[in-house]
C-alpha cells in the first residue's frame, strides 16, 4: 500500500489556478489586447501628436507609455490574476482546502484524508496524473485536481506513489 502525506498552502492553490487559467483562450486574448492592440493605438496617437500637431513631449510620453505597457503587461496581468484568485476563496473555504493531507492508495479507491474530512475516490473517476517540476497533480475533473507540492511532502515516496496512481488510473479507465 502506497501512502503520501503533505501540506497544502495558499500559494500552492494559487499556482494551480494560475496554471489552469494561463493556458486558456481568455488569458491569451487578454494578453494580446494588453500587449498588442492598446500599445499599437497609443503609438499611433503618439506619432499623431509628435509629427502632425508638433507636440513632441506628449507624443514621446505616449510612445514611452506604450512601451511600458508592452513590457509591463505580463507582470501586471500575473499580479492581478493572483489577487483575484486570493479573493475567490472565503476564509471558511480556505480552512477546508488548506492544511495537512494524507493520500492512500487502496486496490479499488484513492483515500484522501484532508482538513475537510475523509474522502474516497474510485480509480475510474480519476482522469490522469500530471507531473510538474514542483507539483504533482491528480486530476479529479477537467479543472479540479489534487495538488501535491513536492517541497512539502512530509512522509512517503511521492515518485512511487504517483507512478502507482498513474498505473491504477490507466487500468480502471
Amino acid at each position: 500500500m502506497f501512502e503520501v502525506e503533505y501540506d497544502l498552502v495558499e500559494d500552492d492553490l494559487i499556482h494551480f489556478n494560475e496554471k489552469r487559467f494561463s493556458g486558456s483562450e481568455q488569458a491569451r486574448k487578454r494578453m494580446r489586447f494588453g500587449q498588442g492592440i492598446v500599445p499599437a493605438i497609443l503609438v499611433m496617437i503618439g506619432i499623431f501628436y509628435g509629427l502632425l500637431l508638433k507636440d513632441e513631449y506628449t507624443g514621446l510620453f505616449t510612445v514611452v507609455f506604450a512601451l511600458v505597457l508592452v513590457f509591463g503587461m505580463p507582470y501586471f496581468s500575473r499580479w492581478d490574476m493572483r489577487r483575484r484568485f486570493r479573493s475567490q476563496y472565503s476564509e471558511e473555504e480556505k480552512a477546508h482546502i488548506l492544511g495537512h493531507y494524507k493520500l492512500t492508495i487502496e486496490p479499488k479507491v484513492l483515500v484522501e484524508v484532508s482538513p475537510s474530512g475523509e474522502n474516497t475516490m474510485a480509480w475510474k473517476e480519476l482522469l490522469r496524473v500530471e507531473y510538474g517540476e514542483k507539483y504533482v497533480y491528480i486530476y479529479i475533473d477537467i479543472d479540479t485536481a489534487l495538488v501535491i507540492p513536492v517541497r512539502s511532502v512530509t512522509s512517503g515516496d511521492l515518485e512511487k506513489f504517483s507512478e502507482q496512481a498513474d498505473k491504477l488510473i490507466d487500468r480502471y479507465s
